[in-house]
């Protein structure tokens, strides 16, 4: 388990400079203190949350980069002046992807002049395709255009994965918790609930059973936040008989989760709640 900011951490903040939108995140004052309060124990408490959160994302950015960058950026919250902050936060950035549109065109379309700095100014301009016309060499090849390059290469898409598949079930793990960072609870329980189905019945039985005890550990810890008592316990029990060896790090976990954690171990194994 990671931290508890992180299972139970919430909304995204805006990056480096822009701080008008920094929400405290669970268990943290609200509004959020920073260092540059006037009232001297607020300032205090932003000041060591900062540096707390500053080792958290360094041990994450290997591991997790997307999750360090929204430390960073919470980090940037409590501390605008700090610069590991803002490199941190340019170091985590995630990659963008360029998808300029592909529309296709009836004839032959003439391309501008490759001229480079006219090919950057249009780089989000629509890829044309040129459809063979009726009565044309059946052997030719479609040509691509665009405004400035003669020739770009149109990649097939990938086929998309069986609905029922490890992989797909990992995608939807992460996603429901990335949710419940965001605490967006209520999704991340239906992300989770999806995962838990969409773990395939066949195949390698400890993987696939970690991968049920995963999607329900998500469910309970949503649930928990979501005040769903019973049924958090009920998805903790689950996860704890699929997977005896589950535990939490309790020096990172929310203490109500814990708590909701222990009791239902404590049902599963027959003891007293």
């Amino acid at each position: 388990m990671k931290r508890s900011s992180l299972v139970l951490g919430a909304a995204l903040c805006a990056a480096s400079n822009a701080l008008a939108d920094c929400e405290p995140w669970p268990g943290e004052p609200s509004p959020l203190p920073a260092v540059s309060s006037s009232d001297d124990l607020t300032a205090r408490f932003a000041h060591l949350r900062a540096e707390e959160l500053a080792a958290l994302a360094l041990q994450l950015e290997p591991l997790a980069p997307g999750d360090a960058h929204r430390v960073w950026l919470h980090v940037a919250c409590l501390d605008p002046q700090r610069d590991d902050a803002r490199e941190g936060a340019e170091r985590t950035s995630p990659v963008r992807v360029h998808t300029p549109e592909v529309v296709h065109q009836p004839g032959e379309v003439v391309p501008a002049a490759a001229d480079l700095a006219f090919a950057f100014g249009h780089l989000d301009d629509p890829i044309s395709v040129v459809l063979a016309t009726r009565g044309a060499d059946a052997s030719a090849k479609p040509r691509a255009t665009t405004s400035a390059l003669a020739s770009p290469t149109v990649r097939p898409q990938p086929r998309a994965a069986p609905s029922e598949s490890p992989l797909v079930a990992d995608g939807l793990l992460d996603e429901a918790e990335g949710l419940v960072r965001q605490a967006h609870f209520e999704e991340a329980l239906e992300k989770a609930t999806k995962a838990r189905e969409a773990v395939p019945p066949t195949g390698d039985p400890a993987a696939l059973g970690k991968r049920r005890a995963r999607a329900d550990l998500i469910a309970g810890t949503a649930q928990v936040a979501l005040g769903q008592d019973a049924d958090a316990r009920a998805s903790f029990e689950r996860a704890i008989k699929t997977d005896p060896s589950l535990r939490l790090d309790r020096a990172s976990t929310s203490p109500k989760v814990v708590r909701a954690f222990d009791a239902a171990r404590a049902a599963a194994s027959g003891g007293a709640p």
